[in-house]
């Protein structure tokens, strides 16, 4: 049985926690609409989630109508926290820094544990990052099952409106609740060039990030020197 909720469009983030509050199931799987999935995968991550009921699941992201383009997960290629793909290069499944939000399964009780997707995330963008971050520095893992593909329809453009602002805001909100001191003064460095700088900064520290990163820093098991040394991807001693 199916159940459509009419919400607002309040972001991915409040829209994924709406859906989760209202699932019956002790799995849930967050996918968008433009997606195509092959017989089967449905078993297959239900048998991953029970075998690893610590971890986020996500499949092999192929290209809808081309199963020769496929990443398994992606990390940050520079301090902006721009996406590079991973290439599928294994059959077992593996750790990942990051799972692309487009299609992730996770045990219910896991995402009530790590609380669920950040509210404090605006509309759309980083909310994958941050929930698969905070998942391991929780003491938690996100893991990739190539065994699993799942297509996806990339688009040049979006459908809808999309903000570069709420993207700007979002990767500060991510930094100030996750990062050092150290690396929170790099990152803005290279954010302060932006327009929307200030404001954005300054929006997120009226949404009370800074509570949120004390909230956070008290449940960690590791910090993000941690994360970092554990999946390599930006050379943070170059920035000052």
């Amino acid at each position: 049985m199916v159940t459509v909720y009419d919400v607002p469009r309040d972001g991915a983030p409040q829209a994924r926690n709406f859906g989760a509050s209202k699932a019956s199931s002790n799995f849930l799987v967050f996918a968008d609409s433009h997606l195509e999935f092959r017989e089967g995968w449905g078993t297959k991550i239900l048998d991953r989630l029970n075998e690893n009921q610590m971890s986020i699941i996500t499949p092999t992201i192929t290209v809808m109508g081309d199963d020769n383009s496929r990443s398994s997960g992606f990390k940050w290629n520079n301090i902006y926290m721009e996406v590079e793909w991973l290439p599928d290069v294994t059959s077992e499944i593996h750790e990942i820094p990051f799972a692309c939000g487009c299609c992730m399964a996770i045990g219910k009780k896991m995402f009530n544990e790590i609380d669920k997707f950040d509210s404090g995330i605006r509309f759309w963008g980083m909310e994958d990052s941050e929930i698969c971050m905070r998942s391991w520095l929780f003491g938690y893992s996100v893991l990739c099952d190539p065994s699993i593909r799942v297509g996806h329809k990339f688009r040049n453009s979006f459908p809808y409106n999309v903000e570069w602002f709420d993207i700007h805001y979002n990767k500060i909100w991510l930094s100030l609740s996750h990062f050092c001191s150290e690396r929170i003064a790099k990152h803005l460095k290279i954010m302060s060039q932006e327009a929307d700088f200030t404001k954005a900064l300054l929006l997120a520290i009226e949404n009370k990030v800074l509570d949120r990163r004390r909230k956070l820093f008290d449940k960690r098991v590791f910090n993000d020197d941690w994360f970092f040394e554990r999946f390599p991807m930006v050379d943070w001693s170059k920035f000052s």
